[in-house]
């Protein structure tokens, strides 16, 4: 179970953060600030869903039966994170930046204070998306309980986005510095042209999927021998 949401996370954060970045700075897309920011929490959800509900289910049995559940919750959620990310960032420089102290969309302070905001906005979300995926969560909900947990796990991924935007680049350009004496990488290395920040993004996103499809394929298989093992055991044998 923790190597599944652990990895479930390792795919989400590879998905979300380049894309807003790309979405909010693209020149192909015409609209507002707010309206790229919404279109990007729509993307994240609907790409992301299937694996949240697959590691929902992992953990509960009784809170994910589909991957499209509680979608609509789900959407408002990260629409409503996305919407965070793009507007706190400018007022938290209105507010703090001074001539001694320059604050800039980059600095830990400004990612921390945005990143802990919008998960704040988008946790009254999040609890209906839990109601709605567990009706046993709705019928014994503590709002100050909810509360609390809202403002931990808040705080830990602006903590971890921080850490990983400060130390992550440095670890992924020693490896594909490191992977670069090979040569059967050499040619991939040498095709990397994207942009710093979305390196370690990528790289960390590709390695967990497939780790993630591995880690699913191992649970199917267990499902399968604790529900067949006679007829597993003599396929096995036969082969």
């Amino acid at each position: 179970r923790f190597e599944i949401g652990f990895l479930v996370q390792m795919i989400k954060f590879p998905i979300f953060e380049p894309l807003l970045v790309w979405i909010l700075s693209t020149k192909f897309l015409t609209f507002g600030l707010y309206t790229r920011a919404a279109l990007a929490g729509l993307l994240f959800a609907v790409l992301t869903l299937p694996f949240t509900n697959f590691r929902l289910g992992v953990s509960n049995q009784a809170m994910a039966s589909s991957p499209f559940k509680a979608i609509l919750p789900t959407m408002a959620r990260d629409i409503a994170y996305s919407l965070g990310r793009a507007a706190l960032p400018a007022m938290i420089i209105a507010r703090y930046s001074s001539r001694a102290h320059r604050l800039t969309a980059s600095s830990p302070e400004v990612l921390f204070g945005a990143v802990a905001g919008a998960c704040l906005l988008a946790a009254p979300f999040n609890e209906l998306r839990d109601r709605q995926l567990s009706k046993s969560h709705a019928a014994h909900f503590m709002p100050l309980r909810s509360t609390f947990f809202a403002v931990i796990r808040s705080l830990l991924q602006a903590e971890s986005l921080v850490l990983a935007y400060r130390y992550a680049p440095d670890a992924v350009r020693a490896v594909v510095d490191g992977a670069s004496h090979w040569k059967l990488s050499k040619s991939i290395v040498a095709q990397w042209k994207v942009a710093p920040d979305v390196e370690f993004w990528a790289l960390a996103g590709a390695v967990s999927v497939v780790v993630l499809l591995s880690c699913i394929i191992k649970q199917k298989l267990r499902k399968m021998w604790r529900s067949q093992p006679d007829l597993l055991k003599e396929m096995l044998l036969e082969n």
